[in-house]
C-alpha cells in the first residue's frame, strides 16, 4: 500500500505499507472470498462478493482495519459456511421439542441438516393467513403510505418491479434510485431494508417466484456486506422486522432452496441476538417500538432459536418498562405527537395478533393489553372527525386513514367504541364521550358529535416534546363537513423544511411578530369545562409576554376565540395568525373579515371584533405527508401595537356554505371590574354571552 508523505523539509517522498505482516492484508482477504464463491454461486448473481471487493480496494489503512475485518470475516463464515454439527448447536436449541422428530438430521450437519431444516420451517405457522386481513398486513410490514396500493386498494407492483431492475423507490413517492449492479445497493441505499415490503406485498398479491429469486438474492447481498453487530441497534432491529416476516411469509416456495433457509436463518437469529444484547438502553424514545417487535418476532415464530427463552423472559419486562417510561399519566405519548405515539400501536397491534395466532393469548401481560387499549384510546379521542391524525407537532401522515387501524384495534379489544369509530357509525356504539382533555399532554379536542362531517377543533398548550415539538403552543385547528379548514403546515422533511414548517408564525398562533416562539414557554392549561351546549378551555404562555388564549365552543356550533396580552413591552408588535388550507380566501371589505372560498362544501368564515389589527396574508404551504410535494395554503396575519394588543383580540368562527354568508360575530366586549371579559355574541341561534374567567397571575 503506497501512501503520500509530507515532511517539514517540504520534500515529498513515497513510502510502502508493509501488509505482509497482517492477518488481513489484500492476499488474505482474497483468498477468504474464494471460499465463499462454491456457496454463493447457487444463487445465480454474477458477483455476489461485488460490495466485499470493493470496500477491500478502497482500504487505505490495514493495520488500523484489522479488528473490522475480523469481525467482518467471522459473520460471513458463521453465517456462510458453518455447517457441522456443532455449528448447528451454536444457534439452534436442538433439543427444543419442536425439533425432536428433526434433532438427529440436524446433527448430521451439512445438506442432511439443511434439508431438515427447510422441512422443519415450511410447517411453521402459515403468516399468508394473517395477511388476508388488509389493516394486519399493513401494520406487519408497515405497507400503509408507500405507493403500494391505489385509491381503491388495489396492488401497484411498480415498486416490487423496479427491484428486479436493480433500482430502489426511496420511501414514500421520492424517485428511484439506480443501483449498483448485483444487488450491492442494498448496504448504500438504506442498509435497514424498508424496501422487503415492496416484496413481501408482491408476493403476497403475485405468486410468483421471481419475488422469491429476488428477496433471496437482496439477503445474500446484505449478508455480504457489513455485518450485523457493526451497524447500530436501530438499524438491526428495523431490518430485522422486515426480512423476518417476508421470509416466513415466502417459506414455502419451492424457488427457496435448503442452503438459503440456513443462511437466512443462522443470519437473523444472529440479528435477535445482537438486538437482545442492547438490554434496557434500546427501550426508549422512538426506537422502543422497533426494538420490542425485533425481539418479540424471534420468540415467538423461532422458539427453537438459541437462546429464544432468555430472550422471551427479558423481553416483557423491559418492554413495559419503556413503555411506561415513554407514556404520560394520561397514556398520550411523551413527545405530544401522534405520529410517534402511533408508532407504539401500529407495531403492538400486529405484536398481540401474531402472539394470538401462534401460541394463544398465555404469553401476554394483562399489563401489555391494558396499555395498548389506552394508547388506542388516545388516538380515538384525538382524532379529527374523518379518523385522521390531528397533526400535532411532528406527525409526518396525517391525511392517512386510520380506520382500519381502528377497525383491527376493536376486533382484537372488542370494542364497540372503536368499532363504530372505523366503520362511520355503521357498526358499534357511538363513544358516550365527546370534546375532551389530555390533562398531561395538554392536548384539546372540542368536537359537535362523531360524525365524518362533525365541526372539531384541536388546541394545543402542550410543552416541548423533545426533538419533536413544534414551536406553536396556543395552536388551533378547525376541521368541518369532513375537511380541514383551518390547519397547521403539518411535517415535511427533517433534513431540508424544518426551518419552514416549524415556523411560528406559519401556525394558528399568536406571536411577538415574526419571531420564532421560544422553546420554552411555559405552558399551562388554566380551565376546561365541557357540558353539552359548551365548552370552554383556557391556555397561557410566556413568550415572553403573558398570552392567555380563551376558546369556546358555543352550542356545538361556532367557535369564539379571546386573546389577552399582558407584559407586552412598548413598541413590541404583536401578530395573530391563521393558517388556512386554502389560498382561495375572500376578504371582507373591511378588513375584519376572512372566508375560505372553497366551491364546494363547506367554508369557513373569520370575523374580528377588535378594531386596530392590520390584516396581511401570506402564501405558504403545507406538507400533507413527509417528503412529498407540497399543497399550496394561506396564512392570514394580523398585527398591532403594542397598545392595541393590551386591549385583547377576539373572533369567531363559523363553519358556513356560502362565500358571503351571515354567521355570529361579537357586536360587544366588555370589560368587568374583576377583570373578566364579557363576549356579546350575535347568532341566528340565538344571541349568547360569554364570560371569560380571570386568572390573574396563576
Amino acid at each position: 500500500m503506497i501512501h503520500l508523505l509530507i515532511c517539514s523539509c517540504g520534500l515529498v517522498t513515497l513510502a510502502v505499507q508493509d501488509t505482509a505482516t497482517l492477518k488481513w492484508n489484500p492476499t488474505t482477504v482474497a483468498a477468504e472470498l474464494k471460499r465463499y464463491e462454491p456457496v454463493l454461486a447457487e444463487f445465480g448473481i454474477k458477483d455476489p462478493l461485488r460490495w466485499a471487493r470493493a470496500r477491500m480496494k478502497k482500504e487505505t489503512n490495514w493495520a488500523g482495519a484489522q479488528s473490522g475485518w475480523e469481525r467482518r470475516i467471522a459473520h460471513w463464515r458463521r453465517t456462510l459456511l458453518a455447517d457441522g454439527p456443532a455449528d448447528w448447536k451454536r444457534w439452534l436449541n436442538v433439543d427444543h421439542p419442536t425439533l425432536r422428530d428433526r434433532r438427529a438430521q440436524l446433527m448430521v450437519g451439512g445438506e442432511t441438516a439443511r434439508r431438515a431444516w427447510a422441512e422443519h420451517v415450511r410447517e411453521k405457522f402459515d403468516l399468508l393467513k394473517l395477511m388476508d386481513d388488509s389493516a394486519l398486513r399493513g401494520l406487519l410490514f408497515l405497507t400503509e403510505d408507500n405507493g403500494l396500493y391505489a385509491a381503491d386498494g388495489s396492488f401497484l407492483p411498480m415498486r416490487a418491479e423496479a427491484l428486479l431492475e436493480n433500482k430502489v423507490y426511496q420511501q414514500l413517492d421520492l424517485p428511484v434510485l439506480v443501483g449498483e449492479p448485483d444487488y450491492g445497493w442494498v448496504q448504500i441505499a438504506n442498509p435497514s431494508s424498508w424496501f422487503m415490503r415492496y416484496l413481501a406485498a408482491a408476493w403476497y398479491h403475485q405468486r410468483d417466484e421471481k419475488w422469491v429469486n429476488t428477496f433471496q438474492d437482496v439477503v445474500i447481498a446484505m449478508v455480504m456486506g457489513d455485518n450485523y453487530d457493526i451497524a447500530g441497534f436501530s438499524t438491526v432491529s428495523s431490518r430485522h422486522n422486515m426480512v423476518l416476516p417476508t421470509y416466513l411469509l415466502m417459506k414455502d416456495s419451492p424457488a427457496m432452496s435448503p442452503r438459503f433457509h440456513a443462511i437466512c436463518s443462522r443470519w437473523l437469529w444472529a440479528h435477535a441476538r445482537q438486538v437482545y444484547s442492547v438490554g434496557d438502553s434500546g427501550y426508549k424514545d422512538n426506537t422502543l417500538a422497533h426494538i420490542a417487535f425485533s425481539q418479540f418476532l424471534p420468540t415467538a415464530m423461532f422458539p427453537e432459536f438459541a437462546g429464544s427463552k432468555a430472550w422471551e423472559q427479558q423481553f416483557w419486562p423491559l418492554f413495559l418498562k419503556g413503555w411506561r417510561r415513554e407514556l404520560l399519566a394520561d397514556n398520550c405519548h411523551q413527545q405530544r405527537s401522534m405520529a410517534y405515539h402511533l408508532n407504539f400501536v401500529r407495531r403492538a397491534l400486529p405484536l398481540l395478533g401474531l402472539s394470538e395466532a401462534v401460541s394463544g393469548t398465555t404469553k401476554v401481560p394483562d399489563e401489555f393489553r391494558r396499555m395498548l387499549a389506552d394508547t388506542v384510546d388516545v388516538y380515538a379521542r384525538l382524532s379529527t372527525p374523518t379518523r385522521m391524525s390531528p397533526g400535532v407537532n411532528d406527525d409526518a401522515a396525517v391525511f392517512r386513514d386510520h380506520r382500519p387501524l381502528l377497525r383491527l384495534a376493536a376486533d382484537l379489544f372488542d370494542r364497540d367504541d372503536w368499532r363504530y369509530l372505523a366503520t362511520d357509525g355503521r357498526e358499534g356504539v357511538a363513544p358516550r364521550y365527546r370534546s375532551v382533555l389530555m390533562p398531561s399532554a395538554q392536548l384539546v379536542a372540542m368536537r359537535s358529535d362523531w360524525s365524518r362531517q362533525a365541526r372539531w377543533l384541536f388546541f394545543k398548550v402542550s410543552p416541548q416534546g423533545n426533538a419533536h415539538h413544534h414551536r406553536d403552543t396556543l395552536a388551533i385547528q378547525i376541521h368541518a363537513g369532513g375537511r380541514p379548514l383551518l390547519i397547521e403546515p403539518y411535517t415535511g422533511d427533517y433534513a431540508f423544511e424544518r426551518d419552514v414548517y416549524n415556523r411560528s408564525w406559519w401556525h394558528s398562533t399568536p406571536t411577538l411578530g415574526a419571531r420564532m416562539q421560544p422553546y420554552k414557554t411555559s405552558p399551562k392549561i388554566l380551565h376546561w369545562k365541557s357540558s353539552n351546549d359548551l365548552d370552554y378551555a383556557v391556555g397561557r404562555i410566556t413568550a415572553p409576554a403573558t398570552i392567555t388564549r380563551h376558546v369556546f365552543f358555543v352550542g356545538r356550533g361556532y367557535w369564539v376565540l379571546w386573546d389577552e396580552f399582558n407584559d407586552v413591552p412598548d413598541g413590541q408588535a404583536i401578530w395573530e395568525n391563521f393558517h388556512f388550507a386554502t389560498r382561495d380566501l375572500h376578504m371582507g371589505e373591511s378588513g375584519q373579515s376572512v372566508t375560505t372560498a372553497f366551491e364546494t362544501g363547506p367554508n369557513l368564515k373569520m370575523h374580528i371584533a377588535t378594531p386596530g389589527w392590520k390584516m396581511t396574508t401570506e402564501d405558504t404551504r403545507m406538507w400533507p405527508r413527509y417528503g412529498r410535494d407540497t399543497e399550496p395554503t394561506a396564512t392570514v396575519h394580523l398585527r398591532a401595537n403594542s397598545t392595541t394588543a393590551k386591549r385583547g383580540f377576539a373572533t369567531v368562527f363559523a363553519v358556513v356554505q356560502k362565500v358571503k354568508p351571515s354567521p355570529p360575530s361579537i357586536d360587544q366586549i366588555e370589560r368587568l371590574p374583576d377583570g373578566r371579559v364579557r363576549l356579546h355574541v350575535s347568532a341566528e341561534s340565538g344571541d349568547r354571552e360569554l364570560t371569560t374567567r380571570a386568572f390573574g397571575n396563576e
